[in-house]
């Protein structure tokens, strides 16, 4: 702990270091959507920062694990999971009849500490980090969460990446379009770092380190002063920049009560989404949307009533005119060794333009625990116990399709979150991303969700559209304005205009060479050479 509160009676000090991790941790989750104290990432980190700067290294393994510089930041890392992930507890106890809230909360436990585990490393190597950079270490620390978020982000697939947070101030989040998603969370925890260090210099009555928190202030400033600049640009092109009609579509219905409607016949949604497409006018839109899912229907068969509703969307983009995007399932039947067949499904999206056949893309990356139950072809028990989780495979080939006078890439669900996924659509005018978020009912899941993928717009230079099942919807810009944002478990049918604005982005020049995560690899580079440098002043 800080040498400071190292002096206090030991039950007053462990009181004291829970109360900072606790806290610290519990308002993490406050900083996304729909809490919006996004502010308070310039501020969040420094207590966790204070109260575990320490210059003197513990003398032994066995030391620092009894010690709080180790139990501290686990408390930190699961607390802070649970609180931004508390909607899983709340999914699995809706879905899932046999597991009781209990052992619901027992699972996000579970989960907690695997996806708390890279912030409980970052908490970990902290101290270390600040002695081996001395002076450097506002910047070592920032190049530890650039390398931290960047490897986690491998690791468990789930890019919660803190500096999303700061979509809401464009001028700062334009960096992303230079640095990918991580900058802005070497730049908020650089900034936390320099003042954190004020405060441990006061506490330990050393000269306040103040050029540290100029020189990043200055960064700031310089990054903010660069972002106008390019926002007005880009403001200015987009006002002159072709616009695309679209249809915006949610529904209001619960997933319970569409599992309901299912188990009594039909699929009835199709209903409420074909009917909300058939109240436009010929020429009165460009695009009509419909999220992950929303078709009830498999459309890829050549008869019965997947061949029925297949051609109606056909017969309605050709007599609007218009493309129409479909979140549907594909069937595909494949040939056993032992001469049986067996049904695979695939989470696709199809697209009708008019007097052309539909094309299909079937999705990368299934969703783990929520499209495919993780090792349950290894221990098929598993799915005894877990019968929630589809059994869907993943797709093949990334997909741009024609359309009329515009290229889309649609990736879906959280693909729409994955930059590497969305990098392989590189010719697309607007990346459309349809999700079915009403698995998640009534939590901060779908706002969280919808601000993880915004960072794409940026990254590629190119607008989102995000269509939601029964929210969040909306589109963000290139240059980081969102519109057109909804409210989970509102009925929207309206038309919304998005500007085709296409800029070139440094991220994805930089993306065409393989080098779009520069900065993580070169916070790497730069921690390596510390170590180095240390090792040999030995």
């Amino acid at each position: 702990m800080n040498p400071i509160l190292s002096q206090l009676p030991l039950p007053v000090r462990w009181l004291v270091g829970l109360s900072i991790a606790v806290a610290s941790a519990g308002f993490i989750p406050y900083m996304s959507i729909p809490h919006e104290l996004y502010w308070g990432i310039w501020l969040a980190f420094i207590p966790m920062m204070v109260l575990l700067a320490n210059p003197n290294p513990a003398e032994s393994w066995k030391a620092w694990f009894f010690s709080g510089a180790f139990w501290l930041p686990v408390v930190y890392g699961v607390v802070m999971e649970a609180g931004i992930f508390l909607w899983i507890a709340d999914t699995i106890d809706r879905f899932e009849d046999a597991v009781p809230y209990s052992a619901a909360l027992a699972i996000l436990g579970l989960f907690s500490i695997v996806f708390g585990a890279p912030y409980i490393i970052f908490w970990w190597l902290y101290p270390w980090i600040r002695r081996l950079a001395g002076g450097w270490s506002v910047l070592a620390v920032g190049a530890l969460i650039a390398v931290i978020e960047y490897f986690a982000f491998w690791i468990i697939l789930f890019p919660y990446a803190h500096g999303n947070v700061l979509f809401r101030v464009p001028t700062t989040f334009m960096m992303v379009s230079v640095t990918g998603i991580w900058g802005t969370s070497v730049l908020a925890y650089s900034a936390n770092a320099a003042i954190a260090e004020v405060i441990i210099a006061r506490m330990e009555r050393r000269p306040l380190p103040l050029a540290w928190v100029g020189i990043v202030a200055g960064v700031w400033g310089m990054i903010n002063l660069w972002g106008v600049w390019r926002f007005n640009a880009m403001e200015a092109e987009l006002q002159d920049a072709p616009t695309l009609r679209v249809l915006q579509i949610q529904d209001d219905i619960d997933m319970l009560e569409r599992v309901n409607l299912g188990r009594q016949g039909p699929p009835t949604t199709w209903d409420y989404w074909y009917n909300a497409s058939t109240s436009v006018q010929p020429g009165e839109v460009d695009l009509i949307v419909w999220s992950e899912g929303a078709s009830g229907y498999p459309l890829n068969f050549t008869k019965g009533e997947s061949k029925r509703r297949s051609d109606e969307l056909q017969a309605l983009a050709d007599r609007l005119h218009t493309d129409i995007l479909v979140g549907a399932v594909a069937f595909e039947w494949i040939q056993n060794p032992d001469g049986s067949r067996r049904r695979m499904n695939l989470n696709s999206v199809y697209h009708y333009t008019p007097n052309a056949p539909k094309q299909r893309y079937d999705k990368l990356i299934p969703l783990p625990f929520g499209e495919y139950l993780p090792l349950a072809n290894v221990f098929p028990w598993l799915r005894d116990i877990f019968q929630g989780p589809g059994n869907f495979k993943a797709g093949e080939v990334p997909v741009v399709f024609e359309g009329i006078d515009t290229k889309y890439a649609t990736p879906i669900c959280y693909e729409g979150i994955l930059p590497h996924v969305c990098r392989r659509f590189p010719d697309a005018d607007v990346i459309v991303n349809g999700t079915l978020d009403t698995w998640f009912g009534d939590t901060d899941a779908p706002y969280q969700h919808a601000m993880l993928s915004i960072a794409r717009a940026h990254e590629l230079g190119r607008p989102l559209i995000r269509s939601a099942y029964t929210g969040v919807s909306l589109v963000a810009e290139p240059h980081g304005v969102v519109r057109h944002q909804t409210e989970p478990y509102v009925e929207v049918s309206r038309v919304v205009t998005v500007r085709k604005g296409e800029f070139q982005t440094v991220y994805r020049t930089l993306a065409q060479f393989g080098l779009q995560d520069w900065l993580p690899w070169i916070s790497f580079l730069g921690l390596a050479l510390l170590w180095i440098r240390r090792r040999l002043l030995q």
